[in-house]
This record gives C-alpha cells, structure tokens and sequence, in this order.
C-alpha cells in the first residue's frame, strides 16, 4: 500500500507545474481478496508537491488517513524509478495526463486526468482537476504466507484551498505537512 499511495503522489509531478506546493485531496478504496477472507477499506487524505523541487523524492509527499481506526501516516519517497508520466494527445483542446505504475510482482495502477488550467494566488496551473484511479497488487506478506491481491479504485481532487493557504503563508513541504498534521490530531486522529 505504501508503494502504491507513494506512486499515486507522483501523478501530480506534472512538467506542467509552475508554482510552489500543490495540494490534491484524494479518496481510495481497496478491496482486498486472500489469506481466506474479502475485506473493503478506504483511505483518505492529501498527496502534496512541492513544483520547484520536482522531480527530486523530498518533492513529494502522502498523508493517508484511515477514518474508521482514526489514524494516519505521513509517507515520502524514497524513488522514483517505478513510473512513468505521459501526456496524451486526445485532440484539441484535450490534453490528458496519464501515469503509468510499474511495481515488482504483478502491481499496476493508472492515474489519468484531463488536464485543466486552474487558477490560484500564485497563478494558474495546468494540471488535472480531478484524476481517476485504479490498479491492483499481488503480494505477500511474508516469504511464505498466502498471496493477496489488492484492488485499488478512487479518486484525486485538487485541494484549492489547502494549495492556496500553504502559498499564501509560503509554507514548505515539510510546514505543509505539519499543518496537516495539526488538523487531523485537533480532530483526535493518531499518527501511526
């Protein structure tokens, strides 16, 4: 999963990007099929980009929020060799941006959004407004436990007012990240 909402956060590395933090809030879901049940869940929370540092891996950043146990993670690459970000050509004016997953084992996920000019304090982006997703995984959890496959279906929306507050008080990654933090604890979520 960490792999994958990593991959997800990479989608909004757009070249496209001129300013400074972009905000997507985004809403998954996963059914998850082994190890002798079917089990749903969701996760919610915020992929974050800091543009100027794009591609670099400290660009990036996923807070995933799990609503039912009140928890979150924050989680920052580590790379940025397993995907690849294509803009597609569908006539004009339709540009689509499309990002392909590619994972060890049998993991796949496509991110794709028709890309968009959004206006904000800084200036406009051309960037997806909303992106859908979807994608599965095959995995184990350990060496020799049973295979689970996970299937992955959401969405991806841009976070206009998170984006323009973090570059109205020129808020990093890292502050960014912070008050994030802040709002989920005020509202009696634990960081995991």
């Amino acid at each position: 999963m960490k792999t994958i909402l990593f991959l997800f956060a990479a989608f909004f590395s757009l070249p496209a990007l001129h300013a400074d933090l972009v905000i997507y809030k985004h809403n998954i879901s996963i059914t998850r099929t082994g190890g002798g049940a079917i089990t749903k869940s969701k996760t919610t929370g915020w992929t974050l980009l800091d543009s100027i540092n794009a591609p670099e891996t400290n660009a990036l950043a996923i807070v995933a929020v799990d609503d039912v146990r009140r928890t979150f993670i924050v989680e920052k690459p580590v790379t940025t060799n397993d995907f690849e970000i294509q803009s597609l050509d569908a006539g004009t004016p339709k540009t689509y941006t499309v990002l392909a997953i590619y994972g060890g084992g049998f993991r796949g996920m496509t991110i794709k959004g028709l890309d968009r000019a959004i206006r904000t304090t800084s200036g406009t982006n051309t960037t997806p407004r909303t992106a859908s997703v979807s994608g599965s995984d095959v995995f184990r959890f350990s060496e020799d436990g049973p295979p689970i496959f996970d299937e992955y279906k959401g969405n991806a929306t841009f976070d206009l007012p998170r984006t323009q507050a973090a570059r109205t008080e020129t808020l990093d990654m890292d502050q960014s990240i912070q008050k994030i933090r802040e709002f989920l604890v005020a509202k009696g979520y634990t960081e995991n």
